[in-house]
Formats: structure tokens, sequence, C-alpha cells
């Protein structure tokens, strides 16, 4: 028997979602989204990215810097770069943790844990929900996750296609719907996001790959 098709919008299950910005920049496509629902603790509002771009190289050439954000993500410093961070010989979930910040003595705690790094392809990492309920990066009381991320790399022809998918979202009884979203909306949120992807963290991984000697 199929399951009944989920009607009712606005549940973890059939967010209401809203279009945001659209950017295509050659073989960089970027695609954003915002997304709302309801819980018993007030409603979930947050921001989801999907980007593609390709790399005229092998994944196994561009492994190497994919998996080290410091490498290519100007003015942002981890605590560590993502192969080090998953050491699971038994592939169950991973359990380690890395920070994230401004500047590399300013990292702050460690907020992210990698669920998953497979080389060559794949990277899955999320933030659990904080202890004490605070997050300093977004507003409100946060009881839900603030953000699930997957780096994805697929190789086909000596070419390699980067899929990433990213969101981020909180949890407030003390804003509207339309005031919780809008901050997502703001200019140095969601458009400052793809201006950084833009202009650059992917050409800086680009231009890393393909200056390098061979």
């Amino acid at each position: 028997m199929r399951p009944e098709k989920l009607s009712r919008e606005g549940t973890p299950a059939n967010p209401r979602y809203y279009e945001g910005p659209v950017d295509v920049q050659g073989d960089v496509q970027q695609h954003y989204r915002f997304f709302a629902y309801e819980t018993e603790e007030g409603f979930v509002a947050g921001a989801e990215a999907t980007l593609t771009f390709t790399i005229d190289r092998p994944a196994k050439e561009v492994w190497p810097y994919y998996q080290d954000f410091n490498s290519w993500q100007p003015h942002h410093h981890y605590s560590a770069p993502m192969i080090d961070l998953y050491s699971r010989a038994d592939r169950d979930l991973g359990t380690e943790t890395f920070a994230l910040g401004p500047k590399p003595d300013d990292l702050g705690p460690a907020r992210y844990q990698v669920l998953k790094v497979i080389p060559e392809r794949l990277i899955v990492f999320y933030q659990p929900i904080p202890k004490n309920g605070m997050d300093p990066h977004i507003p409100g009381r946060v009881s839900v996750s603030p953000g699930f991320m997957v780096f994805m790399l697929n190789e086909h022809g000596g070419k390699t296609i980067a899929n990433i998918y990213m969101d981020h979202a909180f949890q407030t009884r003390g804003m509207t719907e339309a005031e919780a979203l809008q901050f997502w909306r703001g200019e140095n949120v969601v458009p400052e996001w793809v201006r950084k992807w833009r202009d650059d963290f992917i050409p800086t991984l680009k231009r890393l790959l393909y200056e390098r000697a061979v």
C-alpha cells in the first residue's frame, strides 16, 4: 500500500518553502531557498543552499585541496582538515568535532561534528543542538540543529563535478515567520553566501588546482 502523500504545509516533513537567490556564473550554479515549519516549541526558520561547479581535474587531484577547507575558503579558519576528523575504521558515524572562526586564534568552541568522510567522494558534517541553547551566529533560541552540510565529488571523463548542500536554521517564539525569514534574507547572510562562494571560495579552489605545478 502506498503511503498517503503529505498535504499539510508547515510541518518538519513538509516545510513551507520560499524561493531565494539563483546565481549562475559559467559552470558555477547556486540555488537558495528559505523554509519554515511549526513545532511545539515554536516555529523553525532557515535557509538552504545547493551549489554545483566543475573542475577540469580528476577527483584524486581535487580531493587533497577540497577536504582542507582552510586552503580555499578565505577568511574562514577551521581547526583541522576534514580528513583528520574522521577515523572510523568500522565506517560508522563519526564523533570528532571541529571549530570554525574568523581568525586562526579566534575559533571559539567546537560546534561541528563530522559524520562521514569518504576519500575523493564525500564529506558530511552537522551542528549538534547547543547544550546552552544558544549560537552566537544566529538569533533566537537554538532548540534544533543549527546546520547540516554535504560536500560531494563526482568524477566523469577526467573532470570532477562538485555538489554541495548546506542548511542553517533556528527556532523562535519571539519573532513572526516573516521576521525570522528576513534574518536569512538580510544582505549579510544569504546574499553574502552567494557572493563569497562565487567570488572567493570556488575561484580560490580552482586556482589552486589549475596553477599548481603539474
